[in-house]
């Protein structure tokens, strides 16, 4: 078994290298590189007993901490690798020495005030410039208005009219897109072996799917599988979320992915079922979180009203300005030359919607939001005197999460470069004029989502 886990890990690293040919080297002298980064490994935000629910019963694995949606040791450790890398890219761009401490201002790290956002800052500032002092800067208010503007009551989402933009995406509503991703489903359903009763015809159906018109199973009080479960959308105090299906598989098959990174035993990553050559069914089932995704972050009527702030502070962080506005909270000095944000996946999809960039999952990295995985952007001053900008997305393959393998030049994360479909008409990677993406990102920004 072991022999066939390490040819499949092998075969991914082999996979990996050919997917660095979607990167393509920016161009130029590097003046800043601004970070939007995601979290690292984290435990599942749900209970194992809630977990249960979705496996007639049986137990899933406990995990090293001691409440649900910490970053784990694994997670930092992991964490701390990217921030390595990206001292790796700095140096090597001539952005900032090799080794030793960094100037103090040249180095800015801002966390969402979550304790897996936080510990994730400081592992990346540790990756960055071990043995030195670098500040993780945090916002008062919780929750941050950078990062989750909605929440913090800066503006506000419509449930309707975000329902009404999810359902223009889909011409055959979601009996269609359960249809689409059958397989996924099914793949899923062999992982889990969904579900007990009451989630399949009680509260669970009653509830998640009353506002979409979502059929019941027809088989109240007995056992169903996942694909018993239509898709919908429901609402509440946190906003609308999916149900059914894709809802509950969204879910389960990122706890399988986190299982994976967290490097568990074998036979409790997805109870065994992942081993060797089935580690491809995980591509499959995380087909339904990308899906889930795609639709609830990146619609652009929601990922525009919950990216606005971030996105603002981005552009106002390569100009070498202060993003104005009173919720701000703490933010880069005009001279920093690596600043970093770490928040969420939610972040990332929001602001890949809002830029129009888009990448895809690959069997290195299905996830396209995985753990400590960035949008990173680059701002390089060209011979003849422009400020081009350069966005790429970035993350640790499954076997450089799992085996805990080193980032160098010669051994990267797997790295994609973006079309930026606003400012730019070239291939992914082609450049975008500081000025001309300024405009186009002011143009993208709701209004009344900047305070």
């Amino acid at each position: 078994m072991r022999q066939l886990i390490v040819a499949a890990l092998c075969g991914m690293l082999t996979a990996g290298a050919g997917a660095q040919d979607d990167y393509t080297p920016p161009t130029g002298k590097l003046l800043k590189m601004v970070v939007v980064s995601r979290h690292g490994v984290r435990s599942p935000l749900e209970t194992n007993s809630a977990l249960a629910t979705w496996t007639n019963g049986r137990a899933w694995p406990e995990w090293p901490t001691d409440r649900p949606g910490l970053l784990t040791d694994r997670g930092a450790e992991l964490a701390a690798l990217m921030g390595g890398y990206y001292r790796v890219l700095a140096a090597q761009a001539g952005l900032m020495p090799a080794g030793g401490c960094p100037a103090t201002r040249s180095v800015f790290i801002r966390a969402d005030v979550d304790e897996r956002t936080v510990a994730t800052a400081h592992a990346i500032a540790r990756g960055f410039a071990r043995d030195c002092r670098i500040d993780v800067r945090r916002a008062a208010p919780s929750p941050d208005p950078l990062f989750h503007p909605t929440k913090a009551h800066v503006c506000a989402i419509d449930a309707k009219k975000a329902e009404r933009a999810i359902l223009a995406r889909l011409p055959d509503g979601f009996a269609g897109l359960d249809r689409k991703h059958g397989a996924a489903i099914a793949t899923t359903q062999d992982l889990l072996q969904c579900c007990l009763p009451e989630v399949c015809g009680g509260p669970h159906v009653n509830a998640c799917c009353r506002e979409s018109a979502c059929a019941k199973t027809g088989v109240p009080g007995n056992a169903c599988k996942l694909a018993d479960i239509p898709t919908g959308l429901t609402g509440g105090k946190g906003g609308s979320r999916m149900c059914g299906a894709i809802g509950i598989g969204s879910t389960a098959s990122e706890i399988f992915l986190l299982q994976y990174a967290q490097g568990m035993r074998e036979q409790d990553v997805a109870w065994g079922a992942l081993n060797g050559p089935n580690l491809e069914k995980l591509q499959s089932a995380l087909t339904l979180h990308n899906t889930q995704f795609d639709l609830m972050e990146r619609t652009p009527y929601i990922a525009a009203r919950q990216g606005s702030m971030l996105l603002r502070a981005v552009l106002s962080a390569l100009q070498g300005s202060a993003a104005s506005g009173q919720l701000n909270g703490p933010m880069p000095p005009d001279d920093a030359a690596f600043v970093a944000f770490v928040g969420h996946d939610t972040n990332l999809a929001n602001l890949g919607a809002m830029i129009e960039a888009e990448w895809s999952a690959t069997p290195q990295v299905p996830d396209q939001t995985a753990p400590a995985s960035a949008l990173v952007f680059e701002l390089r001053l060209q011979a003849n005197g422009t400020r081009d900008v350069y966005v790429y997305y970035q993350a640790q393959s499954l076997a450089q999460m799992r085996e805990r393998i080193a980032l160098t030049a010669a051994r990267p994360p797997v790295r994609k470069s973006l079309r930026l479909t606003r400012c730019s008409r070239g291939e992914p990677g082609a450049p975008c004029e500081l000025a001309k993406f300024s405009a186009a990102i002011k143009r993208s920004l709701v209004t009344d989502c900047l305070k």
